[in-house]
């Protein structure tokens, strides 16, 4: 049987995600959180929303803010969590390091973004926002990368 020259390229996904310098998986952990993060939010609005309402009468008005921020932080970690599962389990020389600051960059972009897009914010709100979303964003971000280091298959073993 005769094979075609392009079918036969012995290169595999996985050998190029570990070909892959480490700083890109930084960057594509940032851009997997912000892109997750942005669907996650917009359907945990409504929630903070109500939240907001339930304890706008509380003795403390903080406690008001923090209710209605809690759905926001929720759809965060799960973002970083995700987006540190994909660096860990196809992340090649990448590792718990690059998933953690993957949703820290993102996070800095976020908080950015919100002041430059003119809807009120100043600086020290995206540095409190960067703050919460930053610390957060790590933590769940390594906790995805071990979660992705154990699916990551042993690349260059000889089937038995």
């Amino acid at each position: 049987m005769r094979r075609l020259p392009v079918l036969q390229d012995a290169t595999t996904d996985d050998a190029l995600a570990a070909s892959r310098p480490r700083w890109h998986w930084t960057l594509i952990g940032a851009g997997l959180a912000a892109t997750l993060w942005a669907p996650l939010t917009v359907m945990a609005t409504p929630i903070g929303q109500r939240l907001f309402e339930r304890f706008a009468g509380a003795p403390l008005i903080r406690a008001a803010f923090l209710a209605a921020a809690a759905p926001a932080l929720v759809a965060f970690a799960a973002a970083a969590g995700t987006a540190g599962a994909l660096v860990g389990r196809f992340g090649g020389a990448a590792g718990n390091r690059e998933a953690a600051l993957g949703p820290v960059v993102a996070a800095a972009a976020l908080s950015a973004f919100t002041v430059l897009a003119g809807n009120g914010f100043t600086w020290m709100h995206a540095a409190a926002a960067f703050a919460a979303l930053g610390a957060e964003g790590a933590a769940f971000g390594a906790l995805g990368a071990r979660l992705g280091l154990r699916k990551r298959p042993v690349l260059d073993s000889a089937p038995r």
